[in-house]
């Protein structure tokens, strides 16, 4: 057994409050309405998670980054609260500010599902086993993908997945798009001729006509070559202007890509030169080693005690004097107290504790050395690849700028500009001349000319014109600030033929990723030719995520059918998740069930689901908590939940904590069961 210490400060309705846990038990923590229960073990619950970024949507629905509700963690008027628990051979802290910023020390964030069954507010455990889903009461798949890397694999595969629907749709838009702007060029010269045939008879009629008709249809045929090739130029200029602007933002997204990679590379090097100027010094093993002898001496000296026949005779016998008449001396009672007390169960437990903390303290030196040693031997490479980067990124920001044209681009925005001003002019004149000649030519033959013309004008308006493909990713939330203009040829390097050869080192870099950092990683490389592997990428990662499920399932079905076997006092024999991920409860008396019961029996089926999360997730912290919870069981399932835990704590050497209502206490007090 060893004593858990627990310090919190602002936490609740609590000022300062200081409990001492004992492990092997259950600790009750009694009390009545507002007398610090739930907020010591709630702070206790901030303590273990710490900082929880991954786990956002728990911390918020438990109110453990709560400052200004009624049900805020931290004191009314206080500007920070902070929790310590010693597990002597760690010791955790957290803190948490009026702005809801929380800071952890040595915390493990799957503590917030791992460590806390509680009805009020109900953890995500809790409100699973009492108000479970009506279609699918039995689903626990959420036990796997929240703590596990599946869940990681699965926000990957939801971003790419989106990623690769929109992407086919691109790719079929551009491919439509490219067709027809490959068309359009022909088709606008057939429809020219056509036109041009249509000024040569109206030429013609004109000849016929009156001297005013004549001379008009002379102005008109000059205006409409002239519009014609007014036309011609504005587009060609236009559109060189639009595949310049293209290249430029192209480049800028170069040159903002690179420094992003630049700013990287120099924290990694700074870094590495940390890690070479403080050249790890091996530690001192000794003392370490000598504290495992020692323990396990005494391990060896208690279970060689225990096993004696002849110690075991004395204390028997002693045992069962000491309940008749005869009477022991009480120096010689003292002794014999002192030697059962010694060679007993809790002083062998408490021996291989012992040895088992000294192992820890052991290991934990030469794994933080090791660490550094690693760090240290690899920072030479370390430092090398990122000063590679940095010369990579700089060359690219040179060439970038370099391939800017920023100087033609300002004479190509005049060119157009002028060239837009001749268009437009020799189109009002072409209109105005029309006019006037449909007023003078009223002739059928001109009026079916005229029909043709304007049928065949529309019809070239409508070609595509445009050397530019707008691409704007809503999948990953790209502002229309964001929008990608790309020439024929950036768009089609953009989104690329199919390559079947996943993109698994960039996924597991950023593994551990939200969503919205995943878009974001995207976007910044989407023009690298990520898509082109897009969807290989997207299947890999739902595999991934199935295998990583699998994994977890095995470890978690492990503990659920090993651990209950050695609790006589419970009813349940195993724990486990189908294939489906569908929860499974093997009975002692041989029956199997999925979710059951009312009261007791739901709260011991979460108490065995709690039991083996804290195992599978969470094995280095010996706490469990039940919050609200035994104060809505009747009195005959309450002693059989409250016998279940007693007998789990001692098996584990874990602290159970249980709440108790109890209205003779006006401060919470805790007291062992």
């Amino acid at each position: 057994m060893v004593d858990i210490k627990v310090n919190t400060k602002n936490i609740g309705g609590l000022d300062k409050f200081s409990a001492k846990l004992t492990t092997g038990k259950v600790n009750i923590v009694k009390g009545s309405s507002s007398s610090g229960k739930s907020s010591l073990m709630r702070g206790i619950h901030l303590g273990l998670v710490g900082s929880g970024n991954k786990y956002t949507d728990e911390i918020e629905n438990l109110r453990l980054d709560d400052t200004k509700t009624d049900q805020a963690l931290l004191r009314r008027g206080q500007s920070e609260g902070s929790v310590e628990i010693d597990l002597g051979n760690k010791k955790m802290e957290t803190t948490i500010s009026k702005n809801g910023m929380i800071k952890g020390k040595n915390s493990n964030e799957k503590s917030v599902f791992t460590t806390m069954l509680s009805a009020l507010p109900p953890t995500k455990l809790h409100q699973n086993v009492m108000n479970p889903s009506v279609d699918d009461p039995d689903n626990f798949d959420w036990v796997l993908d929240d703590l596990s890397e599946a869940g990681y694999y699965l926000s990957w595969y939801k971003v790419l997945n989106s990623l690769d629907q929109e992407t086919a749709t691109l790719r079929i838009k551009f491919n439509k798009w490219k067709n027809d702007l490959q068309g359009s060029s022909a088709k606008r010269d057939e429809i020219n001729s056509k036109l041009e045939k249509l000024i040569e008879q109206q030429m013609n009629r004109a000849k016929g006509s009156a001297v005013e008709a004549k001379e008009l249809g002379s102005k008109l045929s000059t205006a409409e070559i002239k519009f014609a090739t007014n036309m011609n130029n504005y587009n060609e200029f236009y559109g060189k202007l639009e595949d310049s602007k293209s290249e430029n933002e192209a480049q800028i997204r170069r040159i903002d890509a690179a420094n992003r990679d630049l700013r990287m590379n120099q924290n990694r090097l700074d870094e590495a030169e940390d890690s070479l100027e403080n050249q790890p010094i091996e530690p001192d093993m000794k003392k370490y080693d000598s504290a495992i002898e020692k323990a396990d001496a005494k391990v060896r000296r208690m279970t060689g005690s225990l096993n004696d026949p002849k110690i075991k005779k004395v204390g028997d016998t002693f045992l069962k004097d000491e309940k008749s008449i005869i009477k022991a001396s009480n120096e010689h009672g003292n002794a014999m107290y002192s030697l059962l007390e010694e060679v007993g169960d809790e002083g062998y437990q408490e021996a291989v504790m012992e040895l088992q903390e000294a192992k820890s303290n052991r290991d934990k030196v030469v794994r933080d050395y090791m660490d550094r040693r690693r760090k240290y031997g690899s920072a030479e490479d370390q430092a090398a690849a990122a000063r590679s980067g940095i010369a990579s990124a700089r060359a690219t920001i040179s060439a970038a700028k370099t391939a800017s044209t920023v100087s033609d681009f300002t004479m190509m925005e005049e060119s157009v500009r002028r060239s837009k001003q001749d268009y437009q002019a020799s189109e009002k004149e072409v209109i105005d001349l029309r006019e006037q000649m449909s007023r003078l030519d009223d002739s059928p033959e001109a009026k079916k000319a005229e029909q043709e013309r304007r049928s065949l004008e529309s019809e070239r308006d409508s070609l595509e014109t445009s050397t530019v493909f707008e691409i704007r990713f809503s999948s990953l939330q790209m502002l229309p600030n964001e929008t990608l203009r790309l020439s024929l040829k950036q768009a089609e390097e953009l989104l690329g033929s199919e390559d079947d050869k996943p993109q698994i080192d960039f996924v597991k870099t950023y593994l551990t990723d939200s969503q919205p950092e995943i878009r974001s990683r995207i976007k910044q490389i989407i023009e690298d030719g990520f898509l082109a592997q897009i969807s290989a990428t997207s299947k890999w990662t739902e595999q991934e995520a199935d295998k990583q499920r699998q994994e977890t399932r095995r470890i978690f079905n492990e503990v659920g059918t090993t651990l209950f076997g050695r609790l006589k006092m419970s009813p349940i024999s195993s724990v486990t998740l189908d294939t489906d991920y569908q929860l499974k409860i093997s009975w002692s008396d041989g029956s199997t069930t999925g979710l059951t019961g009312a009261g007791g029996e739901r709260t011991i089926i979460a108490a065995a689901l709690l039991i083996a999360m804290r195992k599978a997730y969470s094995p280095e912290i010996p706490i469990l908590m039940f919050d609200d919870i035994t104060d809505k069981l009747d009195p005959r399932p309450r002693k059989e939940f409250l016998d279940f835990l007693s007998e789990y704590a001692k098996t584990e050497d874990v602290a159970v904590i249980v709440s108790e209502l109890d209205s003779s206490f006006s401060t919470a007090k805790v007291s062992i069961r």
